[in-house]
């Protein structure tokens, strides 16, 4: 029996195709001679990050943070002056921020000039910076520009298909501050069941029977650059305060920022993508028909053109 993991490959062009990406290329009139990251509230000091060279950096003298959730070694840095960018990586159990989003661990993500970084979420921020400071400028390159070098983000979401890299070198990947996955695009395959025909409607469709459930909204259009995002935890918590819901309809939005940052990204011609992992559905707890009046629900609420993934 084909595994989920199999039917997603199996359907990644329907996510996007990617023979193009828009890509930021950093030109720099002067060349980058240091990079820091500077405390904004009551930090000892600004920390150096040298040129390729992986500096750790969590609770310690130098930072000033003394809470035990912040671990000695919360968050990997790596600067690389050539390209004026910084990738972070966090190493500690709980989250960091990254420009208003939650990190994961182990997951690597880029790091511009003037970007934020909190060593806990929504605490301990910091700001990348370059001396002297890089000029952006936009460029199209026909490579795949955003690549996702996650260890364990397979066990969690889907597995990595076998073909996107994962360099144990400094990757180039998305900025932004998001969780963000390109997928190669495979051979498409109809789905088995589809609640609307039209593509221009919101429609759900099935595969493996029922293994795989995709939610697509009304005016979702495929795009280069894809902005995807756990739900759970990430997008919305359960409303009663509960560790898990009580039902489909104990939920709320996180943080109430996130439609306009999402919106945001929309904008900026990102295809919105959410992927959950429903445990109930598969053993009956959670009736299907719940499950897709929530996801609508939450998109609705959101306000943006979303395709959910389950």
């Amino acid at each position: 029996m084909r595994s989920r993991v199999a039917v997603a490959r199996s359907i990644t062009s329907q996510l996007t195709s990617v023979t193009s990406a828009t890509i930021v290329a950093v030109t720099m009139s002067v060349s980058v001679k240091s990079c820091y990251i500077r405390g904004l509230e009551k930090s000892p000091s600004n920390i150096f990050l040298p040129d390729n060279t992986p500096i750790f950096v969590g609770r310690s003298p130098d930072t000033g943070v003394t809470d035990a959730k912040c671990s000695r070694q919360q968050v990997r840095l790596c600067a690389n002056y050539a390209e004026a960018i910084v990738t972070v990586q966090q190493i500690g159990i709980h989250a960091c921020g990254f420009n208003g989003f939650k990190t994961q661990k182990d997951v690597r993500l880029v790091a511009r000039h003037n970007d934020r970084l909190e060593l806990l979420y929504g605490k301990y921020a910091y700001e990348i910076e370059f001396n002297p400071p890089p000029q952006a400028k936009s460029s199209t390159s026909r490579k795949r520009s955003h690549e996702l070098a996650a260890d364990e983000i397979g066990s969690r979401k889907m597995s990595r298909p076998d073909n996107l890299s994962n360099n144990d070198g400094e990757e180039k990947l998305s900025t932004n501050g998001i969780h963000q996955e390109m997928l190669n695009a495979g051979p498409s395959r109809f789905p088995e069941e589809s609640d609307n025909d039209s593509g221009a409607s919101a429609k759900w469709e099935s595969f493996d029977s029922g293994k795989l459930m995709i939610y697509t909204a009304s005016s979702v259009q495929h795009r280069s650059k894809i902005a995807a995002y756990d739900m759970d935890g990430t997008l919305i918590k359960p409303k009663s305060g509960l560790v898990f819901p009580k039902d489909c309809s104990d939920w709320q939005l996180l943080y109430p920022d996130i439609p306009g940052k999402l919106k945001q990204f929309h904008a900026n011609g990102y295809k919105i993508v959410i992927f959950t992992n429903q445990a109930g559905l598969s053993t009956g707890k959670v009736k299907i028909k719940d499950f897709k009046l929530k996801i609508e629900k939450i998109v609705q609420k959101i306000g943006v053109p979303i395709q959910v993934i389950n």
